[in-house]
């Protein structure tokens, strides 16, 4: 039980009296309070800059720990701001300022019921390895299916939404990894949730998901390594608005970002864009309907690219156009874009926000085929019926963080790469690829489905193996001799800076060699 007094910040002096609380339990097994603007928290604040669900107390082994959600506004706990997602715990005289209310902790006491269950010994999945087991699958749609994960022991899961996890599997005797968006919200940490879409593939190729869709079944285990990955979220501090843009299987990150701002009754402003063939491909549509209903803030918009002639549909169809933009944000130059889908869509998205001269540092994106891997088949002429507009590669988009080598909107005429970098598009050889590594003195021929962070792992040389896999967060980032193509020969991945691939950097996970390379390991 935690007895707190808050007061006004703004009235700190004024002799205003302190508003009095108690957080105790309302059942024997309530371990987490939650504390914020909505009057379905636990503790509710009348105070504007206080987010809806502001933060949390969590009872953990013995202690109370407070922890900012990722606010709007965030935490200063005894004069030092919390960085988002941390626990601190909590003691006699802490001063935890959230939006402009001071709370002063007067009493701590021990829960006399949960002290002795064993619900309480939760820790948290931070950055280390687990197992975790599957307790539920949900059909989607005919081809995708939500596989649900609990810990084994039991966790909470700690991310951000959008984050992706990697995953390993034993599929016929192999151990193969893969990288998996959650479309959970970390809002609900007991469950980690994954979508997977059905892959096209060869009968030759495993391919991670189909086995996942012919062959997982509820009770089987995984193992996760590592903790969350990526940097394609919103989160921590988010901004005022947001343009949300998927296409197909893309939608899991925009469904973990979304979920996470409803369960936290956000009131930023997020218009939704998702492009489905038909309306039985749209995945969730039924859930964020009812996000759209529940929140004034959230505006979903859905474009089919092939309706059912007979249907009742009165809603877009077609390609994402300017046109169509314009009816969906006319404000979309105040918004922060998050775009994530497949190769071709994306290709089209950044064309069309190239035309408009939109700000590069509001333009996020996620590659996102099937995340196990880009799918390494050949780019059709369209993909989930998206045209590309034009088979020249854009600038690069570098994502939240980076700094972008290029003008400060997105240009839409085509950058030429340095004659000394991996070539991203260079005709395949009918030569068998051979690998040296310079440091380790190994060397070996591959086939074309063989990267370069396959041939180092199987010969040792020295790479980081503990990536995502995916070409999604660099860290198997390796400086080439050679020529190289990445995955449906798509341009310069995100994961490297402009300067990087300038100076012959790849993304050893999808980089592929075309005749001899020398990799610098």
């Amino acid at each position: 039980m935690l007895r707190l007094r808050s007061s006004y910040l703004p009235d700190l002096f004024s002799g205003s009296s302190f508003g009095k609380h108690l957080l105790a339990q309302n059942d024997h097994n309530q371990t987490t309070w939650k504390i914020g603007r909505s009057p379905e928290c636990d503790l509710t604040l009348n105070d504007a800059k206080i987010s809806g669900t502001h933060a949390i107390v969590q009872f953990i082994d013995g202690n109370f720990y407070f922890m900012d959600v990722g606010s709007s506004n965030g935490s200063i706990v005894n004069g030092d701001l919390l960085p988002p997602n941390t626990l601190h715990k909590i003691a006699v005289g802490d001063e935890i300022a959230v939006g402009e209310t001071l709370l002063h902790v007067d009493e701590v006491m021990l829960l006399p019921s949960a002290t002795h269950t064993s619900s309480v010994n939760v820790s948290w999945w931070i950055n280390q390895d687990i197992d975790a087991h599957c307790v539920d699958i949900i059909d989607e749609t005919p081809d995708v299916k939500t596989f649900s994960f609990v810990a084994d022991p039991a966790l909470l899961f700690l991310y951000r939404p959008g984050q992706f996890a990697r995953l390993e599997f034993q599929i016929e005797g192999e151990r193969i990894v893969r990288a998996y968006t959650m479309s959970s919200s970390p809002s609900r940490p007991d469950l980690l949730q994954f979508t997977v879409k059905r892959a096209v593939r060869s009968e030759t190729d495993i391919s991670v998901s189909n086995w996942l869709h012919d062959r997982f079944q509820v009770g089987n285990s995984i193992r996760i390594l590592g903790g969350a990955k990526g940097s394609f979220t919103p989160a921590p501090q988010f901004p005022p608005k947001l343009l949300l843009v998927s296409a197909g299987s893309g939608i899991t990150p925009m469904m973990s970002i979304s979920r996470y701002l409803s369960d936290l009754r956000s009131t930023i402003d997020v218009v939704f864009f998702h492009s489905a063939r038909t309306l039985d491909d749209c995945i969730f549509l039924d859930e964020l309907e009812l996000i759209a209903n529940q929140n004034v803030n959230f505006k979903l918009k859905i474009a089919l690219t092939q309706p059912q002639p007979k249907s009742a549909w009165l809603g877009f169809t077609g390609h994402l156009d300017t046109a169509m933009l314009q009816m969906i944000a006319p404000d979309v130059a105040e918004r922060h874009v998050f775009v994530c889908g497949p190769d071709g869509f994306m290709n089209h998205v950044r064309q069309l926000f190239g035309i408009i001269d939109f700000p590069i540092a509001q333009y996020h994106e996620e590659s996102f085929g099937e995340v196990e891997g880009i799918p390494v088949e050949p780019i059709p002429e369209t993909i989930n019926d998206v045209p590309v507009l034009d088979p020249t590669p854009l600038p690069t988009i570098e994502l939240n963080s980076n700094e972008v080598a290029s003008p400060d909107t997105i240009a839409p005429e085509p950058v030429p790469q340095p004659s000394t970098a991996p070539s991203a598009s260079s005709p395949s050889s009918t030569t068998a690829p051979t690998i040296r590594f310079k440091r380790s003195n190994k060397s070996m021929a591959v086939d074309i489905k063989t990267s370069i962070l396959d041939a180092a792992e199987k010969l040792g040389a020295d790479i980081n193996l503990n990536g995502c896999g995916a070409g999604r967060c660099g860290a198997c980032k390796v400086k080439v001799c050679g020529t190289i193509e990445y995955p449906n020969k798509q341009p310069n991945p995100a994961a490297l800076s402009a300067q990087e691939h300038q100076n012959g950097y790849v993304l050893s996970c999808i980089a592929y060699p075309i005749g001899s390379v020398e990799v610098d390991a």
